[in-house]
């Protein structure tokens, strides 16, 4: 399996995690519900080039993510916290999920730096 790093695992510990993301959407949800702890997805998009997925029921069986809610807030995301770990990607322009740059996984790093 080809893999080529480029998304962040964020826990409601505050663990920040580099993820590699597999080419195929098929191993993308593999590696979404083995790092989410999850058997389904949702997406919270936070940009048109960045997404956020999360347990579909984490709501119900996980601790709040309190890193993850206040990067959401920061994008317009303000009506509810997210629960469980949270995987953050790239999304392209036809909405599939790929690697975030280099440049964009700095930019990231350094603004959840700001966050803690």
């Amino acid at each position: 399996m080809t893999s080529t790093p480029g998304a962040l695992l964020i826990t409601p510990e505050v663990d920040i995690v580099p993820i590699s993301l597999p080419a195929t959407p098929e191993e993308q949800l593999t590696v979404m519900y083995s790092v989410l702890r999850c058997h389904f997805v949702d997406v919270v998009r936070l940009t048109d080039q960045m997404d956020m997925w999360l347990d579909d029921g984490g709501v119900y069986t996980q601790p709040v993510n309190k890193l993850a809610t206040v990067l959401a807030m920061r994008f317009g995301r303000t009506s509810q916290p997210y629960y469980g770990p949270v995987m953050l990607a790239g999304r392209d322009a036809k909405g599939d999920t790929v690697p975030l740059s280099r440049d964009k996984l700095m930019a990231l790093l350094t603004s959840i730096e700001d966050l803690l």
